[in-house]
């Protein structure tokens, strides 16, 4: 895919990073350019984060692509990875801010993750020439952006003294608003993230808690509701989205209707699948997933899906709650 370069003086260049004292004055831009003029949240967390963590992070993902808002994050592992397949599940778009080159990606096993963000209509960019290569100096910089292309930064588990402390102050210092999902006290993953609340964060329990908190503070600026033209445009993609899904609902039924008239395959059911909701896809690999652990080479072996298809399904029905991966590439279902 073709690397676009935009100097600040591009109308493509986004506005809302200019903004900010210290913007880049070139960035590198793959995929869909359309979405550095968008409305966007930023979600940011630890890496060693806890399931709990991953599932906030990907559930408020998917609620603010439904509302038409585009999710930034840094495509690292553990949260900022949950974020961007939120806004993936949900048809929405979604942007990563990388810390070094094109020709770098970093960390590696997040290519696939990249090549899905781009596959969905979405876009990566950096400050970095492609040929830039992996510094961890690079990244409280890379931070200063992400903050500075949203709106308003929220933080799904944190680290004391970590990257999305660092991703926060310069959300403070940028004027933009700081969310954070309150974490479990007995946690070191959340030791930041409560922080920041002791320090004045709004602490949200529902999306709702950042757009009233953004909307009302573009009010406040003079700029009416930026975010209501995003949800009328996005009106569109959910409402195809709902009638793909019930026609899939509907064939789902009939399929497994049939399997159990000729008892040629017992093995779900209706009643298991409006259960479960596991998306159709995803069944031949979850259904392979018993409470036994399941190596990832005999999932490979046994549905012949390919690799990287595989390895998105697994992250996804991970990060749902359907599965747990143990060590070793080993999976168990836990419900």
């Amino acid at each position: 895919m073709k690397i676009q370069e935009i100097s600040e003086k591009s109308k493509e260049y986004p506005m809302e990073l200019k903004k900010i004292k210290d913007f880049p004055k070139k960035i590198y831009v793959i995929g869909n350019i359309e979405l550095l003029q968008r409305p966007m949240i930023a979600i940011v967390g630890t890496r060693r984060c806890t399931e709990y963590g991953k599932r906030q992070a990907f559930y408020f993902s998917k609620e603010l692509s439904k509302r038409g808002i585009c999710v930034v994050s840094g495509m690292a592992i553990g949260i900022d990875t949950a974020a961007h397949f939120g806004a993936i599940e949900e048809e929405g778009k979604t942007v990563a801010v990388l810390g070094s080159g094109f020709f770098h990606i970093y960390p590696k096993e997040n290519q696939r993750l990249l090549e899905e963000i781009l596959k969905k209509g979405g876009c990566a960019l950096t400050e970095y020439p492609s040929n830039t290569q992996v510094d961890k100096a690079n990244f409280p910089k890379r931070n200063r952006m992400i903050s500075g292309l949203a709106k308003g930064v929220l933080v799904v588990e944190a680290m004391y003294r970590g990257g999305s402390s660092i991703t926060a102050n310069f959300a403070k210092k940028q004027n933009k608003p700081v969310f954070c999902v309150p974490s479990d006290l007995g946690k070191a993953q959340g030791v930041g993230s409560n922080a920041l609340i002791q320090k004045g964060a709004k602490l949200v329990v529902r999306v709702d808690d950042i757009i009233k908190e953004i909307e009302k503070k573009e009010k406040f600026l003079g700029k009416g509701n930026l975010l209501e033209q995003e949800k009328e445009e996005n009106k569109e993609i959910r409402e195809k989205k709902e009638s793909k899904e019930e026609k899939n609902k509907i064939e789902n039924e009939k399929m497994v209707e049939e399997q159990h008239r000729n008892r040629l395959d017992n093995s779900f059911s209706i009643k298991e699948i409006t259960e479960t909701k596991v998306p159709q896809e995803y069944l031949p690999i979850y259904e392979l997933i018993k409470e036994k652990l399941v190596h990832i080479e005999e999932i490979y072996e046994k549905t012949e899906i390919p690799i990287q298809k595989t390895n998105t399904i697994l992250t996804m029905l991970e990060l749902q709650g359907f599965i747990r991966k143990e060590m070793k590439n080993q999976y168990r279902r836990i419900k």
